[in-house]
């Protein structure tokens, strides 16, 4: 269900103070884009300037920290009331840029009604015209400036090149990345993704693109990332199958046939697996009503490092403007990149290709990302997949990076794949042809 963010300006006050108490990023965001002043309540503008004042000093916040210090300043004006009514007042802090937006905008249209009263007062007291607009015109300049820069610092050169330094040093660090689990990827990626990064795989219907997703999932579950996976077409049962195979190395059609086609050692692999790995970082949710404020909300919810989404063309868009597709597919593809900058999460995001009629073998291309260009223009990167015809009835995995904004580009390259286990792997690295209890040991 859509979470309903069209409050009152008073209630966005209350919302944002509230979100501010519950999430880093909400404070974070609040912080950088409101000021104490926009509040037009004086307990909003008090727990604000607390939330400043501890947040300057590396100090926690959240509610009850921010009521001590209220309580302890002694100024007789402490209303424990209104710290209860915040945290009651967010439908989720996942929208506290919303609810930011609104306070600075519901503050300058205030601002601003102050400076034309100004000037009309001045202009019916007979003060001299001229003296009147200019002192209008610069007051609306200030408006201006402060509203395209709440808060924004001028660019320092030095800090943007020792953070840039910084930075490098950190994606130094094996840990700062996210590994895709297959060697020509992360070669190509210098290690993997990076948080905040959007990557796209594209593939026609069938063609491993889940598998692969999910044997990425896999892969930084081992290193101890938290992921999110948001599944459109698969139910989660069928989708933690594939992971067992993954895992255990039982392949999917004795899982499908139930206990029944699974040997004793097999069931007790299973058993053994789940009693140990209950506390594994993995949320899977098979929701497919989801919208867009629906993933933010499960974002804010169970804060991964890494969110998967299968696939896009099955999510509804949630604007509010005309819903063809390709505005739908538009509006979800920025709303995702926002959401992957805003909250630093790495977002695997997979999409169809568009099947040109009369090839019944097409090759994977940019252009035929279905429903939208902007599906290409909002990612870092896109991957597109293919399972090719080979010799003697078999199917060969092959992958190439079409789009890379910040690394190599890859042509067309064979990848291992066990089809039963669903595990992948780099093929120039293997010799002869594995099989599956093989290929446990070297993927």
């Amino acid at each position: 269900m859509a979470v309903k963010t069209e409050l009152a300006p008073d209630q966005c006050e209350l919302a944002l103070l509230g979100s501010m108490l519950l999430s880093k990023e909400a404070l974070k965001y609040g912080l950088a884009h409101v000021k104490e002043t926009d509040f037009t309540d004086p307990r909003g503008r008090t727990v604000f300037q607390i939330i400043e004042d501890l947040n300057g000093k590396g100090s926690d916040v959240d509610l009850a920290i921010v009521s001590h210090h209220w309580e302890a300043s002694g100024d007789g004006k402490f209303d424990h009331d209104f710290l209860l009514k915040l945290d009651d007042s967010v439908p989720t802090s996942a929208h506290a840029h919303v609810y930011a937006e609104r306070v600075r905008h519901t503050a300058i249209l205030r601002e601003f009604q102050a400076i034309c009263g100004d000037a009309s007062r001045d202009f019916d007291s007979r003060a001299d015209a001229r003296e009147v607009l200019e002192n209008f015109s610069a007051e609306l300049r200030r408006l201006v400036e402060e509203a395209e820069g709440t808060k924004q610092e001028r660019f320092d050169l030095a800090k943007a090149f020792a953070s840039a330094l910084e930075l490098i040093e950190e994606q130094a660090d094996p840990k700062a990345h996210y590994p895709f689990g297959v060697t020509v990827l992360d070669k190509a990626f210098s290690g993997g993704m990076l948080p905040g990064e959007l990557v796209v795989v594209g593939g026609f219907p069938g063609h491993g693109k889940t598998s692969f997703a999910l044997w990425v999932a896999r892969t930084n579950l081992a290193l101890g990332h938290k992921c999110l996976f948001l599944s459109y077409e698969m139910r989660e049962g069928a989708l933690i199958h594939r992971f067992f195979s993954q895992e255990l190395g039982i392949p999917a059609s004795r899982l499908r046939g139930g206990n029944g086609k699974l040997p004793e050692d097999d069931q007790e692999k299973l058993k053994t697996f789940c009693e140990s790995n209950a506390e594994l970082p993995f949320v899977v949710i098979d929701d497919v009503s989801l919208r867009l404020s629906g993933i933010e909300n499960a974002v804010e919810m169970y804060r991964p490092k890494l969110m998967f989404l299968d696939y896009l063309q099955l999510v509804r868009g949630d604007s509010k403007r005309s819903q063809r597709r390709y505005e739908a597919v538009e509006d979800l593809m920025h709303g995702l990149a926002r959401l992957a900058h805003r909250t630093g999460i790495a977002i695997v995001l997979l999409s169809q290709l568009r099947k040109p009629e009369g090839d019944s073998e097409p090759i994977p291309r940019l252009h035929l990302l279905k429903d939208s260009s902007s599906i290409e223009q909002a990612a870092n990167a896109v991957i597109l997949v293919q399972l090719e015809s080979a010799e003697g009835g078999e199917r060969q995995f092959k992958l190439t990076i079409a789009k890379n904004r910040s690394g190599e580009l890859l042509y067309w390259t064979p990848v291992f794949f066990d089809a039963p286990l669903f595990r992948f792997g780099t093929a120039e690295t293997r010799e002869g042809v594995l099989h599956s209890s093989e290929a446990t040991k070297s993927v």
